[in-house]
């Protein structure tokens, strides 16, 4: 027998729980193993599951401010809105969580501020409410996924098809919402005004007090072309490495000034 001492403690834990009928519990048991398995500092740790009986339970490591799109939004007509650096960094945080995903072959399909969370210190960890967050990396079907029309690429919309370049998509619309402190995407349209312009090309604006390199960077996600999206790992690197250590833009290096 194996001796020792038992030590009581308590863990902070977020336990959130599953409307029934929203997933089958083979699927659940099923995407809860791949994320058990996968560890990054920027995905959100899975602690457990509880499939006995609906609803369904899912146990994750706490995050003390909640959503980023909650965070965002409760600071935007304050006197301590996030500065930009602060709204770069965790961009960069997103990015490095991705591309730890993109590199495993996996896909998230619903990458938005409301599931990224927020712990102290302003660090956050990749989530995705329901759990239905990652899926093999190839062109998923979205027949039984009810997608966020607001977040999707032209290819999802128009042929309901999911891959890692659709998540860059989002990721683009992400750090909009970021830069907006919280915005909806496509404030002035209807769901059905979306893909038709959409597809005709329309981006986002430049959003208040961005620089123009930065909204390079987010145009360059929105590329109609897939193909021509950067990969997560760049888009890492590019927002790690924005600014330089004086605190300048690393922009200014690129246009020579």
């Amino acid at each position: 027998t194996c001796e020792g001492t038992v030590i009581k403690s308590i863990v902070r834990v977020a336990v959130k729980i599953l409307e029934p009928g929203s997933m089958e519990p083979e699927e659940f048991l099923s995407e809860s193993k791949v994320m058990k398995k996968l560890h990054h500092k920027h995905l959100i740790q899975l602690i457990g599951v509880c499939t006995l009986e609906e609803p369904l339970y899912i146990i994750t490591k706490f995050m003390s401010n909640g959503t980023l799109l909650e965070y965002i939004r409760e600071r935007k007509d304050t006197e301590s809105p996030l500065e930009f650096q602060v709204q770069v960094d965790i961009a960069a945080q997103v990015a490095s969580g991705m591309a730890f995903i993109e590199i495993n072959r996996y896909i998230h399909r619903d990458l938005a501020a409301k599931n990224i969370l927020v712990g102290e210190n302003n660090k956050v960890k990749i989530a995705k409410s329901g759990l239905s967050i990652l899926s093999s990396d190839v062109s998923t079907p979205a027949t039984q996924f009810k997608f966020p029309i607001r977040w999707a690429a032209p290819e999802v919309l128009s042929n309901s098809k999911f891959s890692i370049k659709s998540d860059v998509w989002a990721f683009g619309i992400l750090m909009y919402e970021l830069l907006t402190h919280g915005d909806i995407p496509y404030p002035d349209m209807k769901i059905e005004q979306i893909l038709p312009r959409v597809k005709g090309g329309y981006l986002h604006p430049k959003p208040s007090g961005c620089e123009d390199y930065l909204y390079d960077i987010i145009s360059d996600t929105w590329k109609k072309n897939p193909d021509h999206r950067p990969t997560f790992e760049t888009l890492h690197w590019q927002l790690d490495d924005y600014f330089t250590s004086d605190g300048g833009s690393i922009g200014l290096m690129y246009t020579g000034v």
